[in-house]
């Protein structure tokens, strides 16, 4: 039986979890990425972020999938608003 690697990074979408990561441990980040102009608790997040000096990137907005490819047709996706990429310890 062999284990499963840790992965390099983790990737935390929660701001909640973010802001304790960043407050507790802003050497493991890699980087902040937005989806979406940040705003609110995430532009707080932002500018925290760049103060310890973390990439903060804009990425293009994830691609909706057509109605009729995806399972629930009608029902809509959440799509995350902001990704971190952490160190796991």
């Amino acid at each position: 039986m062999s284990l499963n690697p840790l992965p390099e990074f983790l990737e935390l979408k929660n701001p909640h979890s973010i802001w304790e990561a960043l407050v507790r441990r802003p050497r493991d980040f890699k980087e902040l990425r937005f989806h979406t102009e940040p705003h609110g608790i995430w532009r707080k997040i932002a500018e925290a972020a760049r103060e310890k000096k973390i990439p903060v990137r804009d990425l293009p907005a994830p691609k909706q999938k057509h109605p009729a490819q995806s399972k629930g047709a009608g029902k809509q996706e959440r799509t995350g608003h902001a990704v971190a990429l952490v160190r796991p310890r």
